[in-house]
């Protein structure tokens, strides 16, 4: 999971896969984490009598196994299963607990459609933002169930994860569609931005005059694009690219090179990290 765990039950010969979180588990801790950082990712299927078997075989906690056995039987809740093996490892913070317990609640007070949604949206909190692609398109082919405000949401919130992998032609695409469904000023604006990040200055004014947009409009559209661009990562960012060129500049090709294949694994390795499901 790439982070260093301490385990104090004992490691699985055969680990538990889950599933919803294409991860392999040995311990009981290991098992916690992923609940608590990964509290979007779970359902009814992860309630599992595959998972009580391992808990019982694999961990020897056969009064665990059983009780969580009982609430599958009584068809208790997702929340009664999970804190139940919470309360047994004593792995998590009361204010971890405490905030596991709201996510709970907001799930459970929304339609069945809204929670895969929510789920989704976290998965682009996350930065899981290819699995987060994938999940939105899997919900919009329930699109006849979905009204035009949660629609437009949905439309909106995949044009972020779009704009997020740089991708700014689909998130436009996106974007726009969000404002047909929601006529909602945010999906606009973001729909003219990611049209302005393709670098394409007609398209760009096409873009604002089929929104019939004044000039005065435009012009502040534009101010809020030059206050972004001089944030503070992006002018460190402009920082890194002058100094690596000023060393070529100067000729000193090794540190140059050095600095450039440095700075291009960097962005691999980020973006390759974004792109994980």
């Amino acid at each position: 999971m790439g982070e260093l765990l301490l385990c104090k039950s004992q490691i699985a010969e055969h680990p538990f896969y889950i599933e919803s979180g294409a991860c392999n588990v040995y311990s009981m801790e290991e098992l916690c984490y992923f609940m608590e950082q990964y509290t979007y990712l779970l359902d009814n299927d992860f309630m599992s009598a595959a998972l009580c078997n391992w808990i019982e075989q694999e961990q020897g906690l056969e009064a665990l196994a059983n009780k969580l056995r009982m609430i599958r039987t009584e068809n208790g809740s997702l929340e009664d299963f999970v804190f139940a093996i919470e309360q047994e490892v004593s792995y998590a913070s009361p204010q971890v607990l405490a905030e596991m317990k709201q996510e709970f609640l907001r799930f459970e007070e929304k339609p069945d459609l809204e929670r895969k949604k929510l789920r989704i949206d976290q998965m682009v909190q996350k930065k899981k933002y290819c699995a987060a692609i994938e999940a939105y398109h899997q919900l919009l082919l329930s699109q006849e169930e979905l009204d035009g405000i949660l629609l437009g949401s949905i439309w909106h919130n995949l044009g972020t994860a779009y704009a997020r992998m740089f991708l700014f032609q689909e998130a436009s695409l996106c974007y726009r569609t969000a404002y047909e469904w929601n006529q909602k000023e945010i999906s606009k604006k973001e729909y003219l931005l990611s049209v302005w990040c393709m670098q394409s200055e007609p398209r760009f004014k096409q873009a604002t005059q089929a929104y019939c947009m004044s000039q005065e409009e435009e012009n502040e559209l534009l101010r809020q694009i030059a206050i972004v661009k001089q944030e503070d990562e992006i002018l460190n960012f402009k920082q890194q690219l002058e100094a690596l060129f000023q060393l070529k500049k100067q000729g000193r090709m090794q540190a140059f090179e050095q600095d450039y294949s440095e700075m291009i694994a960097k962005w691999k390795s980020e973006y390759r990290r974004i792109c994980k499901k």
